[in-house]
C-alpha cells in the first residue's frame, strides 16, 4: 500500500470501522459528512482523516458506559447540549442502573442505535438536517428498534399527527418538558425488566 492509499479507506472499511451499512456511507458521502472521491473504476474512496474525525468527535458522541449487555440502555438524541447533559443527570440521579448513551446529531444517534442495541430511545423530532420520522420507520422494521421511545419537540400534537409517523408506544415530551416527570416513567420502565 502506498502512502497515497493509506490516506484513504475503501467503502467497506468505512462501514466496518464506523459499524454502519456501505449504503449508509455512500449515503454521509452523498450527503456531505464523509469527504471522499471515486476512482475511475466508480469505487468511492473515502478521506481516512473524514471517518477518523466522526471516531473521534467526543462533542457527539459520549458513551458513559462500556456495558452494553446491560438492562437499562439508554440512548439520548438531542442537538441542544446543555439538554443532554440535564437528562443525563437526571437519569443518573434515578433509582435504578442504567447506561446513558449522548448524542448531539442524528447521524451519530443511529451509531449509538446500532453499537448499544437501546431499550429506550429519547430523541428530539426537531433535530436539524435529520429526519427522526424517517429514522423510526426504518428501525421498526428491525431488530435495534427500542422497546420505549420518547420524542420530544416543539410541534404540537396536531402537527404530530398529521404526520402519522410514529409508533402508538411512542411518548411525546412537549418542550418545556418535567425533567422529573420523565425520570418517574423511566423509573417505572426500568425497574420493571
Amino acid at each position: 500500500m502506498t502512502n497515497f492509499d493509506s490516506a484513504y479507506y475503501s467503502t467497506k472499511e468505512a462501514s466496518d470501522l464506523l459499524g454502519i451499512s456501505q449504503r449508509s456511507v455512500q449515503l454521509w458521502v452523498e450527503k456531505g459528512s464523509l469527504k471522499a472521491w471515486k476512482t475511475d473504476g466508480g469505487h468511492r474512496r473515502i478521506l481516512r482523516s473524514s471517518v477518523e474525525k466522526i471516531l473521534s468527535e467526543k462533542n457527539l458522541i459520549k458513551l458513559n458506559s462500556l456495558q452494553f449487555g446491560q438492562n437499562n440502555r439508554i440512548v439520548i438524541i438531542d442537538n441542544n447540549t446543555d439538554l443532554l447533559n440535564l437528562l443525563e443527570i437526571n437519569i443518573k440521579s434515578q433509582d435504578f442502573p442504567s447506561s446513558v448513551h449522548l448524542a448531539s446529531d442524528g447521524f451519530m444517534g443511529l451509531i449509538l442505535i446500532g453499537k448499544v442495541k437501546p431499550q429506550i430511545l429519547i430523541a428530539d423530532i426537531d433535530t436539524p438536517n435529520f429526519d427522526v420520522f424517517k429514522m423510526i420507520r426504518f428501525l421498526e422494521d428491525t431488530d435495534l428498534s427500542p422497546k420505549h421511545l420518547f420524542f420530544s419537540t416543539t410541534l404540537s400534537l396536531t402537527e404530530i399527527e398529521i404526520r402519522d409517523d410514529l409508533p402508538s408506544r411512542a411518548i411525546i415530551l412537549k418542550k418545556p418538558f418535567s425533567l422529573y416527570m420523565l425520570g418517574k416513567k423511566l423509573q417505572d420502565i426500568c425497574l420493571h425488566y
